[in-house]
């Protein structure tokens, strides 16, 4: 797993935006929450620092890879997404949960598909992905430099879609001469507080993070009602935007060792819980200034899961996508940024799924005299040698 981040710490924050409108609505916005916090619980576990990931990005760009997936393949990433519906139940939510996004003054949408020139695709596959709005375009990635030039436009195209926020999606050791396929999905948020903090109010207070480390960090303040939760172990705030459904929430442990236990055990159900619970409350609220950039490479994280079967050599059924080749996924790769101020909040995410060609097996056959050494690998010990030249059978 691979991360960038600023030195600025965030311990003892768990924040997620939220999108009031659609937190008891369809089945794939449920699904698409379970996952998230699913993700989060695995990922907190094994981060040190400060952390933040798309749940919505990554289900997409693996949805579309779902949509070419076959049998224990397609069930193993139906169990890991969350997905309790059948696929085109899934595939209706999903084309209309994008749709609904379309012309959002606050966040927009992309998905983007390069595939394998001259490469035995199933046609209805690609009709599949136009319903996420996929713009599907071909390339070579035998060719050493056209593939280079894939990454490089792959890497423009999302920096243009986020701000120039994620700006190198793809290093040159990511896709090869096997690559056939990228499904590659953009999110872009940018919104204004309901009530700005004032600049002027900002200073540098200390942040009590883990392991007793204390940092100085700027905080900004504001006065206002919130909704707020409280019980014996954790504080809630929501924040609202400005002329949106959007929110940032922040919890806080009360006490700064339960934090991690916290972030490993969370789940959607007991979020949805804390905010039924909330009510308005005036604060006295003091928030630091953030920002975070980071990267995974979610091969390891995913097979944990329960998603085996898509990366494996022997086990991936992706014949939805192609029934004369083998093709499996070799990683996906998120990249997330984030900038919380006394304005507002700039977030960004890129997800590409990487699809390719399953390695044929080297033929060797030892038809002609070879040495052969039998080893003890314990410790290294020969403990034969020799040498085969003349075979029993009698020559031709």
């Amino acid at each position: 797993m691979k991360h960038h981040f600023k030195q600025i710490y965030l311990s003892l924050i768990l924040s997620f935006f939220s999108i009031n409108l659609l937190i008891s609505q369809p089945s794939i916005i449920q699904s698409n929450n379970e996952f998230a916090f699913s993700l989060f619980n695995n990922i907190s576990n094994q981060e040190d620092n400060n952390l933040l990931i798309s749940p919505i990005s990554l289900s997409m760009g693996l949805t579309m890879a779902y949509e070419g997936a076959k049998d224990n393949t397609n069930l193993q990433m139906q169990q890991v997404l969350k997905f309790h519906q059948k696929q085109d139940v899934i595939h209706s939510e999903y084309k209309k949960l994008i749709s609904d996004y379309d012309n959002n003054k606050f966040m927009n949408i992309s998905n983007f598909v390069i595939k394998q020139e001259k490469y035995p695709f199933k046609e209805k596959y690609f009709q599949t992905l136009k319903d996420f709005k996929a713009e599907i375009e071909s390339g070579n990635f035998i060719d050493d430099q056209n593939r280079e030039n894939i990454r490089l436009n792959v890497n423009k195209k999302v920096s243009e879609k986020t701000n120039n926020k994620i700006y190198n999606l793809l290093g040159k050791n990511d896709i090869d001469q096997l690559t056939r396929l990228l499904l590659v999905n953009t999110i872009y948020f940018n919104a204004e507080w309901e009530t700005q903090f004032d600049v002027k109010q900002t200073k540098k207070q200390p942040f009590y993070g883990l392991n007793e480390r204390i940092f100085l960090s700027e905080f900004m303040s504001v006065t206002n009602s919130f909704q707020y939760f409280e019980n014996e172990k954790i504080q809630l705030v929501e924040i609202p935007y400005k002329n949106s459904d959007f929110s940032f929430i922040a919890i806080q442990t009360k006490k700064i060792d339960d934090f991690q236990n916290f972030c490993n055990e969370i789940k959607f159900n007991d979020l949805d819980k804390y905010l039924k619970e909330t009510s308005k409350k005036k604060l006295n609220l003091g928030l630091p200034k953030f920002e975070i950039s980071n990267q995974y490479k979610l091969k390891s994280t995913l097979i944990e899961l329960g998603m085996a079967d898509a990366f494996s050599e022997a086990k991936a059924n992706f014949k939805n996508i192609s029934s004369k080749k083998y093709l499996l996924i070799d990683d996906v790769i998120h990249q997330t940024y984030i900038n919380v101020n006394e304005s507002g909040t700039e977030a960004s995410a890129a997800t590409a799924v990487i699809i390719r060609e399953k390695s044929m097996p080297q033929n060797i056959i030892f038809n002609k005299p070879f040495i052969f050494v039998i080893k003890d690998n314990k410790n290294g010990n020969i403990i034969f040698i020799g040498k085969f030249q003349v075979a029993e059978i009698q020559e031709y």
